[in-house]
This record gives structure tokens, sequence and C-alpha cells, in this order.
């Protein structure tokens, strides 16, 4: 009786170590971890009513104060920090300069747009809080200056001709014929105060 050919035995894959296992396990759980704890970070951070560690506002630090605190803060101590600016200008050929005691800011709008700006997102939370830790957050706050500075008035003056020069001429009738001159040289104070205030933004 002649015997079948014995058919081909296919080699069976080989299974996955314990070792790649435990690996693949532990990948899985570090992210898992890591998401996990990036949203509850994120969701303490919206839902803090305190800034985070290392933020300044126009530079005075006001981490871990709430916004009244920040307020209070800002007002306090931002005036002798803006005293120490100056902003230069030219006019009439004269060089003069606007001291930064002459600004006026928002302290209350300022803090509010920071606390915005660094609670305002869910997602970004953690990394907004990351951030503060590493490097600081610095927040901006506008300043305008409170009127026309004495300053700029005196240079306006000076280097405008505001005064009509008068001539005048005989006619053949004998009478005095007056012309009012125009000079035409004027300041535009306004324009100059927007100028320094955006020097100093």
């Amino acid at each position: 009786m002649d015997r079948q050919p014995e058919g081909k035995r296919v080699a069976q894959g080989s299974s996955m170590s314990g070792g790649a296992k435990a690996a693949i396990a532990a990948a899985v759980a570090a992210a898992v971890l890591l998401v996990g704890g990036y949203t509850a970070l994120s969701v303490y951070v919206s839902r803090s009513d305190t800034f985070l560690p290392n933020t300044a506002i126009a530079g005075v630090p006001v981490g871990g104060m709430t916004q009244t605190q920040a307020v209070q803060t800002l007002e306090q101590q931002l005036p002798a920090r803006l005293a120490q600016l100056s902003a230069p200008f030219l006019c009439g050929g004269k060089e003069y300069a606007v001291s930064g005691s002459e600004l006026v800011f928002d302290a209350a709008g300022a803090v509010r747009q920071a606390a915005q700006e660094q609670h305002g997102s869910l997602l970004s939370g953690g990394a907004q809080y990351l951030a503060a830790l590493a490097g600081g957050a610095e927040y901006p706050v506008s300043l305008e200056l409170n009127g026309t500075p004495a300053v700029v008035s005196q240079a306006a003056q000076a280097a405008s001709d505001t005064e009509a020069h008068t001539t005048w001429e005989l006619t053949g009738s004998g009478s005095l014929l007056f012309h009012k001159g125009r000079t035409g040289r004027t300041v535009n104070v306004q324009a100059l105060n927007t100028a320094l205030a955006q020097r100093f933004n």
C-alpha cells in the first residue's frame, strides 16, 4: 500500500513575549495618567480664582493673588514704577521729555484681561500652568496720558507761530490797507499725546 506524502506543516507565529506585553501596558498606563493629570490640572486652572505662580502684570508680581488683591497691588505699586519712565520727544528742534507720572491706567481692566487669558480656556489651562512655572507669565496694561502734560503744552506753544504777522500798504487814496499774515505753523497736540502714549505702551 502506497504511503501518502505527509502535508507540509504550517509554522505557527511566535506569541508576544511577556516583557513586550508589560512594556506596552506600562506605556498605555503612563499615557492615561498623563492625559488624566493634564486634564485635572487644566480643570484646576480654569476654576481657580487666583493667578498662577510667577504671574506679573506690567512688571508687578500678582502670582497667587485674587483679582481684587491684584487690582489693589497694581494701584499701589505701578505708579511708582511708571514715575521712573520717561518718553523724550523733539518739537521745533528742541528736546523735551514726558514723565511716566503723567500716565493713567485701568487696573481693574488689566487684571480682568489677564485673568481671562490665564483661566479662560479649559484646554490650555495645563499648558498655562506649566509655562508659568517654567518661565513666568507676563501681561500688559494699557497706558494713557492724563490729559495734556504741561511739558507738551509748553513745547507746542514754543514751536507754534500762532501770531499772524500783519503788514500794511498805503493806497492811492491815501488810506492804510492792512494784510493779516498767515504762518501756518502749529503743533497737533492731540496727535503728539497719542504718539507719546504709544511709546510708553
